[in-house]
């Protein structure tokens, strides 16, 4: 929430925000001088008390007795509501005189503006100069008395100011003409600095804007890619649909694109100002899909919200289309419009909290700043205020932070998910949802749930009395070690082991020492059957069976032999009496053929380990290789 907070303000900050005023500096009387004679030349704004002449494109250089006037402060916006009495025309001079320090002509000095928000022209000249020699030095779009040949460029602009020696009254004189606007006059003041100066903070400017339309158009990508890429919530593609139309819209008029070099002023100004247009148009419509498409319950059927969208993007286009002095003649359109979407969001919100459905609070929280930004433009739209940037504002802090909120529900799903198909415990998935309310500790909690999951694998195939290997794993294994026997002609044993008079002892002395006993059986077979490849298994009950791949049956008669003497020198201690436990062993070993099976293997070295228990147990009995069946075929 604080990230999107932070961004929505970095979104509305404007040009040289931080450039000092002129309040430092006095203003002279009869004239309005702005006296500059102690500045040390660091970028100042100037912002305070300009000569407006409204309705007059003032000659440069003339004498200015009985000129209508008035005194304003930038930035500051006439006429305000001309166009909805049907007055085409909105022109005016802004007019300020300078005295600069002696020494200015030795400075390299520029003149910023920072935003125009329609046609401009500028001059700057000593005071006294000829009007025959005075030429604009910068031209914004083209300035006309008349509506048809007015053409607006939006964008930011610097010149370099003319100085000359002995010289240190200056006038500086803007033109301005803005047709059918809203707000006609300049958006903001000028800046006035030398020319590294202006060249860095324009740099500055740059990439702090930059950066936000990086981040929004980012978050604009990532939400559109999500839903493209098969995640079912399609709210995640209408919240990116319009982070991206908002993205190009500040890039445009941030002056990032230069469509057409040649016919920069017409094309770069109507795609600005379509963008412009579409984004406050569509804006609605997108809010509308985003708000119904995030919950399960809907109040409007969806053919009614694509329907919508597809409205807003026709009446998006003749912004587009129309030359761009006159596109702003379906401005009354546009607040009308805007108005039926921004009411249509309302009523949904009301619908969403009196339904109480899940993240309604949050989603409201999210949408409230643009229900307070659309009325807020609309007024500006109307010429009852000055600019605002809040409508910007309140969209960017929408799209960043559900584009947060989003993120963070895919992350803990895509981990939630890979959890589950693992097939974990329910211990495990309780991990797991502590671990999706605790994103902090996600790192340490991911590495807890993957060792949980090892030790999960290790004891599905792990007996829990005596800890070898179970009979679902000797079975398995057994049928591998008999096809890699066979693929490569080694010989493989199996050594089937028995408790001696077990039943006895635990009718005796009871089923917990019973227990102790097989469990000392199965520390000493895991000590005396070092090999890697050695396999030891309780194969059920007082039997446990060994796997020796690779050794001949003498071999594995001398282990059995010897690990026989081992069980028989040891002693358990229960309860205050000693134990003596003998095992009876049966082995058997072949290699494998093509007629051979591996339950021939296995019923033989059982036959072995009967023979010894009938011959009176506490002895070794080696089987024949079985011989091959070849009535049969291997399993």
């Amino acid at each position: 929430m604080l990230v999107a907070i932070l961004i929505a303000i970095l979104a509305t900050m404007q040009p040289y925000g931080k450039v000092p005023s002129t309040q430092s500096y006095p203003i002279t009387t009869p004239f309005e001088e702005l006296d500059l004679s102690n500045w040390d030349y660091r970028a100042i704004k100037l912002d305070q008390r300009w000569q407006w002449y409204p309705k007059q494109l003032l000659q440069p250089g003339t004498r200015l007795n009985g000129a209508p006037q008035k005194q304003v402060q930038l930035p500051h916006y006439f006429s305000g509501q001309q166009h909805l009495r049907g007055d085409r025309q909105s022109i005016g001079s802004y007019r300020l005189r300078l005295k600069l320090p002696e020494n200015h002509h030795q400075q390299s000095l520029s003149l910023s503006l920072g935003y125009v928000c329609n046609s401009a022209s500028v001059f700057f000249y000593p005071l006294g100069s000829s009007a025959d020699e005075i030429k604009p030095l910068l031209e914004v779009g083209e300035v006309a008395a008349t509506a048809q040949s007015h053409r607006a460029e939006l964008g930011r602009f610097y010149t370099f100011l003319p100085l000359q020696e002995g010289s240190r009254n200056y006038e500086l004189l803007i033109h301005i003409a803005g047709h059918n606007s809203p707000n006609p006059g300049l958006c903001q003041a000028p800046v006035i600095a030398q020319s590294k100066s202006i060249q860095r903070l324009e740099q500055l400017q740059h990439i702090s804007q930059g950066f936000i339309v990086a981040i929004i158009l980012s978050f604009g990508l990532y939400a559109i890619g999500t839903s493209i890429a098969g995640s079912r919530n399609r709210s995640y593609l209408w919240i990116g649909s319009a982070a991206v139309l908002i993205a190009l819209a500040k890039a445009s008029l941030d002056n990032f694109f230069y469509l057409n070099p040649e016919k920069a002023i017409d094309s770069n100004y109507r795609f600005s100002i379509g963008l412009l247009y579409s984004a406050i148009i569509l804006g609605g419509a997108l809010a509308l899909g985003f708000i119904h498409h995030s919950f399960k319950v809907h109040f409007f059927t969806h053919r009614f919200v694509a329907g919508n969208l597809l409205i807003a993007i026709v009446c998006s286009l003749p912004f587009y289309l129309l030359p761009a002095e006159y596109s702003r003649e379906l401005i009354i359109f546009l607040v009308v419009y805007a108005a039926i979407q921004y009411l249509l969001v309302l009523y949904l919100l009301r619908q969403v909290l009196r339904s109480r459905l899940m993240y309604a609070r949050r989603i409201t929280l999210y949408i409230s700043p643009l229900l307070v930004a659309i009325p807020i433009e609309f007024a500006e739209y109307l010429g009852f205020i000055n600019e605002s940037r809040i409508l910007i504002a309140a969209l960017v802090f929408l799209v960043v932070a559900q584009g947060l909120n989003q993120s963070q529900k895919l992350a803990r799903a895509s981990k939630l998910a890979s959890r589950l198909s693992q097939g974990l415990s329910d211990a495990v998935q309780k991990r797991t949802a502590d671990m999706h309310l605790k994103n902090q500790e996600l790192l340490r909690t991911q590495q807890e749930l993957t060792k949980a999951n090892q030790e999960l694998r290790a004891l599905s195939v792990t007996d829990g009395l005596t800890s070898v290997y179970n009979r679902m794993y000797f079975d398995r294994q057994f049928i591998a070690e008999w096809q890699r026997s066979r693929r490569d002609q080694k010989n493989l044993c199996l050594m089937l082991i028995d408790v001696d008079h077990f039943k006895q002892i635990n009718d005796e002395y009871g089923h917990s020492a019973g227990d102790k006993i097989l469990r000392q059986i199965a520390k000493i077979l895991q000590e005396h059957f070092k090999r890697g490849s050695d396999i030891v298994c309780r194969y059920g009950g007082e039997e446990f069976i060994v796997i020796l791949s690779d050794s001949s049956t003498t071999q594995a008669g001398v282990l059995a032999e010897q690990l026989r003497e081992k069980v028989e020198q040891e002693t358990i201690k229960y309860q205050g009496s000693e134990l003596s436990i003998t095992i009876s062993l049966g082995v058997c070993g072949l290699t494998p053929g093509p007629d051979h099976q591996p339950l021939d293997l296995l019923n033989a070295t059982d036959q072995a380990l009967y023979k010894a228990k009938r011959e009176g147990r506490n002895c070794v009995r080696l089987a024949s290789p079985p011989a091959p069946n070849k009535s049969s075929k291997d399993q």
